[in-house]
């Protein structure tokens, strides 16, 4: 029985990997944690996910712009900057 090339397995896999996929699952690890607990900050979102801060920066920006989520009113007199909470 004639066999052809050898393929790669691991070739049609490669071809097909895109961005999309980890972006996906990001938004999702988010939009999970701000549904668990609702007036997290963006800081504890980010060590919620195991995240960085400006991937759940960039994030929350597009969630907001689609609808998603709905930030809360500064909270200040905290250390540092004023904590914004996070609403689904």
């Amino acid at each position: 029985m004639a066999r052809g090339p050898k393929r790669d397995i691991f070739e049609r896999r490669l071809r097909t990997m895109d961005a999309a996929g980890p972006r996906l699952y990001n938004e999702r690890s988010v939009m999970t944690a701000v549904a668990r607990a609702p007036g997290m900050s963006a800081a504890q979102i980010a060590r919620a996910t195991g995240l960085g801060a400006q991937s759940v920066a960039r994030i929350l920006v597009d969630l907001e712009q689609t609808g998603l989520v709905v930030r809360g009113e500064a909270v200040r007199g905290l250390r540092g900057q004023p904590a914004v909470p996070i609403y689904p």
